[in-house]
């Protein structure tokens, strides 16, 4: 049985890109690759736990999302619209004061 600490190595990443098609992929939710679950499913709880970069984000079609696991049923997401570009969402400002 492979160990679970490979899942958060460096040297070894684990890694997974999903294309947005629609506009109800978000709403209908987005499934694990088949090939990920078969190998690492066992060491993820029952919900897992997202991280964007920036508080203030959106998704929208043909959006490319990159999955990287960090362990503990935790992602790391990176946005990238539909030129492959990564999207640089502006950070949280406090518009009252201006």
């Amino acid at each position: 049985m492979k160990s679970h600490q490979r899942l958060v190595s460096l040297e070894n990443p684990v890694n997974f890109l999903k294309i947005i098609p629609s506009n109800d992929t978000p709403s209908t939710g987005i499934r694990l690759p088949e090939k990920f679950t078969e190998e690492y499913g066992k060491y993820l709880l029952e919900r897992v736990t997202l991280k964007v970069r920036n508080e203030h984000y959106s998704i929208g079609i043909w959006h490319l999302l990159m999955f990287e696991y960090e362990g503990s049923s935790t992602f790391a997401v990176i946005i990238f619209d539909a030129t492959a570009s990564e999207i640089k969402y502006p950070k949280h400002t406090d518009r009252a004061r201006k």
